[in-house]
């Protein structure tokens, strides 16, 4: 083990994003808390809780804010959910702006190759439902106006999208923006249908802005500024987990099957017969390394072509008290997660993880490795490669392994 990074009291390591391959940003599961560290475990900068009191829970106008952070050139931006958007540079943790757009909500934000998409909704109206309708919707005026409601991950993030408060009939308005990520300028500003929210939002290879409503998939060419293609297809614009990495988008239809779908054309066609079945506590997550893709679902690993062909798979095991938490690509092999459910002999469950490798389609290449005898509780998003090393979420603690390319033992 290399280092290891130990959270605040009573807090743990909610996600781990990495800038540039370099570097990783780490919040806590308070979301108002972030820090990054470099390659040797130092640290790029202090913990940084951004600079502003009404940030935090008690700021927020409809309850506690989703952090999700999109890592843009230099940056990484935040936004909380009643319209604001903070970007901090990556290397000082200075502000770069700070903009509060016109919005009620903001359910989505999303930054890849110079390109940054702001998923909001605004409130045009508000009415009272008939007294008839009081059982039926509840009654509840101590709930917020909006609230968070969680559909599934895309991206290896937490997707969500707004609820109406149960005792008020909304009229809501959801737009796209493309921001300036240089001065948090809106350069585009996309409507939705009436009453249509967005789903999930994707941006391609070739700057393409994918997003959803609930009844149809649109892609908008960020560069000539026009609709490329819509996908009229409840079935996969609701889809509970889109993902995308290295130029692939696979969404899963209403029978949980694998579904690729062309960034270019907007065409999509089954993946073999890989289900997507969800476990207790686990997301489907894909990942890439060069020519090759992996992905992670509650039924197992697959090993992937760029076009989407399986050239190999590394099945979980049948017993409950072992399964695979997560998987991290590097140069020639693939590190492995997983976690072994076992009790004590007092009856307390006590939850040890261990590491193995296995080559590009599937095959174990190495004995498997309980890194210090640490008790870990990783989540479905808890382990990732940057370049050599390894970095594992262990709960309240984060711990970084080296992986050399010459080498099949984990360190």
């Amino acid at each position: 083990m290399l280092w290891y990074w130990e959270s605040r009291a009573h807090t743990a390591v909610e996600r781990i994003s990495t800038v540039n391959g370099q570097q990783m940003w780490l919040q806590d599961d308070l979301g108002d808390a972030a820090a990054q560290w470099d390659r040797s475990g130092g640290r790029a900068n202090q913990q940084l809780d951004p600079p502003t009191t009404n940030w935090s829970q008690s700021g927020t106008k409809y309850g506690q804010p989703e952090l999700v952070p999109a890592l843009g050139d230099g940056c990484v931006m935040l936004a909380t959910e009643a319209g604001r958007v903070l970007c901090l540079e990556t290397e000082t943790g200075t502000p770069r702006w700070d903009r509060q757009y016109d919005a009620s909500l903001v359910t989505h934000i999303e930054a890849h190759a110079g390109i940054v998409a702001v998923a909001l909704v605004r409130q045009t109206d508000a009415t009272a439902l008939p007294a008839a309708d009081d059982d039926r919707a509840g009654n509840n005026r101590n709930e917020p106006a909006f609230g968070v409601q969680g559909v599934g991950p895309a991206n290896g993030r937490a997707q969500n999208r707004p609820t109406a408060r149960a005792d008020e009939l909304l009229a809501l308005s959801a737009h796209m923006l493309l921001i300036d990520q240089r001065t948090g300028d809106v350069t585009v500003d996309l409507k939705l249908p009436d009453s249509q929210l967005v789903q999930w939002v994707d941006i391609g290879p070739a700057g393409e802005l994918i997003y959803a409503s609930e009844s149809a998939i649109y892609c908008y060419d960020t560069y000539r500024h026009e609709q490329r293609w819509r996908v009229d297809d409840p079935a996969l614009a609701g889809t509970r987990w889109p993902m995308s990495e290295a130029g692939m988008l696979m969404l899963t239809d209403l029978d949980d099957s694998l579904v690729r779908l062309d960034y270019q054309t907007g065409r999509h066609s089954r993946i073999g017969d890989i289900r997507v079945a969800e476990r207790r506590d686990t997301f489907p997550k894909l990942l890439a390394y060069r020519d090759q893709h992996v992905l992670k679902t509650g039924t197992g690993v697959y090993m992937l072509h760029a076009d989407g062909t399986i050239i190999g798979r590394l099945s979980r095991s049948e017993s409950e008290d072992l399964y695979i938490v997560g998987v991290a690509p590097t140069a020639d092999r693939i590190t492995v997660l997983q976690r072994h459910n076992m009790l004590t002999e007092s009856g307390v469950p006590d939850r040890h993880a261990s590491l193995y490798h296995v080559d590009r389609s599937g095959r174990r290449i190495s004995d498997e490795v309980e890194p210090d005898g640490t008790v870990l509780f990783p989540g479905s998003d808890a382990i990732q490669a940057i370049n050599d090393w390894i970095v594992v979420d262990a709960g309240q603690r984060v711990l970084a392994f080296s992986c050399p390319a010459d080498e099949t033992s984990v360190q």
